[in-house]
């Protein structure tokens, strides 16, 4: 075992160096003590309070350490050098294997050394080896060895279950994986009390598939954790995630390989906020474009859940990774723009991930907020082609169209594009992109465009608003309820089945709409039950929400989208001020009113009315001032304070308080504050509708054919259908299946497609398994491409770094040049008073 002696640390650390410096070599190198060197260390050894005995046996053992120079090394611990660099050099010179040395490299954190090993060969690492250094490496986040080992692993089947479970279960960064689970309440506290006793770990295989299928709104989670489950056991019983002794080390043999092993640690790398590692590893995995948006979505998600348990720092660390991968995937579409711009659409408005099958790109961006992205030219073309189902057709042409099919056969009129290989049907992949070849499917793809849906939708809804608003004018019979009205209602009914729909899908936008819905149900209720004019007044409020609905029907157009935007934003930030405005309006009402009928008693809601419409138009100007200062001259003095008002001072002066503060602080600090959202938002109300539009474009393409309301009874019937499918293979197989082609076309796309099986070969057209495959090519094109502009910056900067470097030691240089050539100037004399500036007598006269 080789030793370092640290010098001037004792007398025996003194006689070592001692012997070390006056020994001389021999012809054989070696060295040797000469006899007056004996004769010195015999002195020095006598002078020792514990002296040995034989001093001539210590001298021998002396003699022997101090003979091998890669045996004894000394330091000087008051040196510049470092301290642990003197004890790793004799360790590496005894390390008798390649192994031994990565492994020095790997306790000393040296990544420098391990380089050079690999430099020298790269297969002096066996692979188990290089596996169980790289499984440290990745759970202790030690980046550098990470890049030096993974790249050296070429059986990716090393990569065992463990390595992602204790990933998010045994390491420091796991704290906010418990905290993500806690604030969704899917660990619970009743189940970290049971850690220990029932289960090692309070984190399960179960709830981090639920986890990810929250946070991403998809049952991804299943096909990332499948492998994990199956070893959920095992992986329950491994009680050290580091040694690999006894029952540990059968247990972590026991445990299966990964499927898609990068991936599942960058996935759990971006959960756990390893920015560095998750950055890396993305460069290594498939599907770069759509694991980048997966990241962007996770974080924001877990940023806004760190921001609701106040951890304002980790929130604001996950936000800007978050923005970080988002600027990934943009400039990946930038530069497939670059090169093909057809293509980069295709990859963004198409692109499956090879590993999990996830939704496409756009769904991913969405559900990540990602607006940078989604405003992105590639974006926004494959946007406009899912719209318009790559039709292109004159607006007028359009309308004549939808009533008139046969003008599709006129050649010219609306020109077919060839259908891309993407789209947002899920049987997108199985045919060759081909133009219609005849009249039904002309037909097909026209009416089926989300574009055609839309306007179809805009065309009934505004018929049944006319037609609301002529039984609202001139068909409500107070007596009864007649035809118009019945038919009225039925459409409301329907209306509300279809929003009902809406909120079982999951779909957005629908605050209006629930609003509209429960005002119909009201007045539905209200009409058979109260009086008419009330029923009345409900039908009038449910109408204005019904017109307020067309705001949505104009949110894909380019020039009132946007506007739609702010004015939904303003809204928002209206109803977040209105409770200062609500506490002044009432304060100061109850205060006015009761100081002007202090007499008058009892509940009446006349008296609640006139408490807050008064304040609230004196807003607006309506002051009333002769009520408040003169009151009713034709009064009885019986009824003054009860009926009419009772003039005071105190009501004056607090009347002029109110409207100080109403109208010069509160209504200026409104206006102020709208100026300020208007400034900002009309800055980002272009990118936020370019991101909704996607959402638009989807929703109408997942309606049906027919128009609102003949086709809400076929959604009920396809969704009750549907769900009653799924319940029968939950029973019948425990999990869902899906047995469409589209399956078959995301099972290949997870393989090799060089080496596809032939089974899959029937199913998929060749001209579609091109196309696949240029897709891929393109889309690890454009990465490459980012990591070689990210590498060339770096160089730069490193190289600026030096540049600069470099001219401060020059002027370092030329300062203690300068310095040494003061220092070296002849002493010269120099007078300090002015006797010595003067040495002759001098006298002064007073």
């Amino acid at each position: 075992m080789p030793c370092v002696v640290c010098i001037g640390t004792g007398m025996a650390a003194d006689i070592l160096y001692l012997a070390r410096q006056l020994s001389e070599k021999d012809s054989d190198k070696k060295l040797r003590m000469s006899a007056y060197l004996k004769r010195r260390l015999a002195a020095r050894l006598s002078r020792i309070s514990d002296a040995p005995d034989d001093t001539d046996e210590a001298i021998g053992l002396i003699s022997r350490l101090v003979s091998n120079e890669q045996l004894l090394t000394f330091c000087n611990t008051l040196a510049r050098g470092s301290f642990a660099e003197e004890i790793l050099k004799p360790l590496l010179l005894f390390a008798n294997s390649p192994t031994a040395v990565a492994r020095l490299a790997k306790l000393w954190n040296r990544p420098d050394i391990l380089q050079s090993v690999f430099a020298k060969d790269q297969n002096a690492l066996d692979q188990q080896t290089i596996a169980g250094m790289l499984y440290e490496a990745v759970l202790y986040n030690q980046v550098e060895f990470v890049k030096l080992l993974l790249p050296q692993l070429k059986d990716l089947s090393l990569i065992r279950t463990y390595w992602v479970y204790f990933l998010y279960t045994e390491t420091e960064d796991s704290v906010n994986v418990t905290k993500v689970l806690i604030s969704l309440k899917i660990l619970k506290d009743d189940q970290l009390t049971e850690v220990g006793k029932t289960c090692n770990r309070p984190v399960t295989v179960k709830m981090l598939n639920a986890l990810f299928d929250r946070l991403l709104k998809c049952e991804i989670g299943a096909k990332i954790f499948h492998i994990m489950k199956e070893n959920s056991a095992v992986l329950d019983d491994i009680s050290d995630p580091i040694k690999d002794e006894g029952l540990n080390e059968v247990l972590k043999t026991q445990c299966e390989p990964l499927n898609e092993p990068l991936e599942q640690i960058f996935i759990a790398c971006v959960f756990l906020g390893r920015f560095e590692m998750a950055e890396y590893i993305w460069g290594l995995c498939s599907s770069p474009l759509s694991l980048a948006l997966m990241a962007c979505c996770i974080q924001r998600r877990c940023a806004e859940i760190f921001e609701n348990a106040y951890d304002t720092s980790t929130a604001s660390r996950y936000r800007e990774y978050a923005d970080n991968f988002e600027n990934l995937a943009t400039e990946m579409v930038t530069v497939g723009a670059s090169i093909n711009n057809v293509a980069a659409s295709d990859l963004v408005g198409g692109s499956y991930m090879r590993a999990w099958y996830s939704p496409i790109a756009l769904d991913l961006a969405y559900l990540g907020g990602c607006t940078n992205f989604m405003s992105s030219l590639p974006a926004q073309v494959a946007i406009e082609c899912m719209w318009t189902g790559s039709i292109h057709c004159s607006p007028l042409a359009i309308l004549f169209c939808m009533f008139l099919p046969f003008l599709l056969n006129i050649p010219g009129l609306a020109q077919f594009g060839r259908t891309q290989l993407f789209s947002l049907s899920h049987t997108r992949d199985s045919k060759i992109p081909s133009l219609p070849a005849n009249f039904g499917e002309r037909c097909y793809r026209f009416y089926n465009s989300p574009r055609v849906k839309h306007h179809f939708g805009l065309v009934t809804y505004v018929a049944f608003l006319i037609y609301a608003s002529y039984v609202i004018l001139f068909q409500m019979n107070p007596e009864e309820i007649d035809d118009n009205e019945a038919a009225l209602m039925a459409l409301l009914s329907i209306r509300i089945v279809d929003t009902v729909l809406m909120v079982l899908k999951s779909a957005r936008y629908l605050e209006l709409r629930l609003v509209s819905g429960l005002a119909s149900l009201v007045y539905i209720f209200l009409r058979f039950y109260a009086a008419y004019e009330i029923a009345s007044t409900a039908l009038g409020v449910c109408l204005i929400l019904l017109y307020l609905e067309l705001l949505y029907f104009v949110m894909n157009n380019k020039r009132l989208g946007p506007k739609v935007t702010m004015i939904a934003h303003m809204t928002r930030e209206a109803l977040k001020f209105s409770p200062f405005f609500i506490i002044f309006v009432i304060a100061f009402g109850v205060g006015e009113y009761s100081t002007l009928y202090p007499y008058k008693t009892g509940f009446n809601l006349a008296v609640l009315e006139n408490t807050l419409s008064m304040p609230f138009y004196q807003i607006f100007g309506v002051n009333e001032l002769d009520v408040i200062t003169d009151g009713n001259k034709t009064c009885p003095a019986s009824l003054v304070g009860i009926e009419c008002s009772m003039p005071n001072t105190f009501t004056t002066i607090l009347v002029a308080v109110y409207l100080m503060f109403m109208v010069v602080l509160i209504m200026n600090l409104l206006i102020a504050l709208f100026s300020y959202i208007f400034d900002t938002v009309t800055e980002q109300a272009d990118g936020i509708w370019k991101r909704n539009r996607f959402y638009v474009t989807k929703s109408f393409h997942n309606q049906s054919v027919l128009p609102w309301p003949l086709g809400v009874p076929f959604e009920l019937i396809g969704y009750i259908r549907n769900k009653v499918a799924e319940d029968k293979e939950m029973k019948k197989s425990g999990k869902r299946r899906k047995t469409t082609l589209i399956s078959r076309i995301h099972m290949h796309g997870g393989l090799e497609l060089t080496d596809k099986p032939k089974k899959f070969q029937k199913g998929l057209p060749e001209k579609v398994v091109q196309l696949l495959e240029m897709r891929y090519m393109l889309e690890d094109h454009c990465r490459e491409a980012i990591l070689l502009r990210r590498k060339e910056a770096e160089e730069a900067t490193l190289s600026a770094k030096l540049t600069q470097m470099n001219c401060e030691l020059d002027h370092l240089v030329k300062f203690k040049e300068s310095e040494r050539f003061v220092r070296e100037l002849p002493i010269r004399y120099v007078p300090e008073t002015f006797e010595d500036q003067f040495p002759g007598k001098v006298e002064f006269q007073t």
